[in-house]
């Protein structure tokens, strides 16, 4: 950091990690309601608990997850009030910085106490296949292409302003690290999803062999618990 100018007064900033912020919550929640499709047609209980429980940790495990993200950040080198303490800003200004990280942090945070309902989908008629299993990978891969996306846009537009305020260089690892923690819990998701459809299709298959009742292997699929 050569150049050590930081404008609090540029309202653009706001706009840099509020988009990112609205931009993670549009995405998550498009995700969410094409799982909610794809319960409503398949009638699954199995699935609809794995979707519920992907629900449940991004706003509680996630959300844990990113709070540490922020302390880190509050506490590193990159962490607004330990610049202007190198630069002897003074006690204002050092005030001034941690109020403008806390605005920062609330934004983020901001995108946790939105609700996404859990799914109540019916499990009458279950339709298992594997393929249409699988079709959740693409979603899920979809996703992941958008927190991409979301993350090269945010270093780029930091990169980009960092020179004329120094402040974007410090937001930059904030907002590249929580994109990158979800694109990597979205891809333990992904893995989830094929594991357990490998284990359904092995554990049909060996009840199958078995199942001497009319209707039991629909009774099976209902009732079976999926271990994501």
């Amino acid at each position: 950091m050569d150049n050590y100018r930081i404008d609090f007064s540029d309202f653009e900033i706001s706009y840099v990690y509020q988009r990112f912020c609205d931009n993670l919550w549009e995405q998550f929640y498009q995700f969410a309601e094409n799982m909610r499709n794809y319960c409503k047609e398949m009638s699954y209980k199995p699935l609809n608990d794995f979707v519920n429980e992907i629900l449940w940790s991004f706003s509680r495990e996630f959300k844990e997850f990113v709070e540490k993200i922020i302390k880190d950040w509050k506490d590193s080198e990159y962490s607004l009030t330990r610049l202007v303490n190198k630069i002897g800003g003074g006690k204002d200004a050092e005030h001034y910085a941690a109020n403008y990280m806390e605005r920062i942090e609330n934004s983020i945070l901001s995108v946790f106490s939105k609700e996404i309902p859990t799914i109540y989908e019916s499990v009458s008629e279950p339709i298992v296949q594997m393929e249409k299993i699988l079709i959740l990978n693409e979603e899920i891969d979809i996703l992941l292409k958008k927190i991409e996306d979301m993350k090269t846009q945010v270093e780029q537009e930091c990169e980009r302003r960092e020179k004329e305020n120094q402040i974007y260089g410090l937001i930059k690892p904030l907002f590249s690290d929580i994109a990158q923690g979800l694109y990597d819990w979205m891809k333990l998701n992904m893995e989830s999803v094929i594991e357990g459809a490998d284990e359904l299709e092995k554990r049909l298959q060996d009840f199958v062999l078995t199942a001497n009742e009319k209707n039991s292997v629909s009774q099976y699929i209902e009732t079976t618990q999926w271990n994501f």
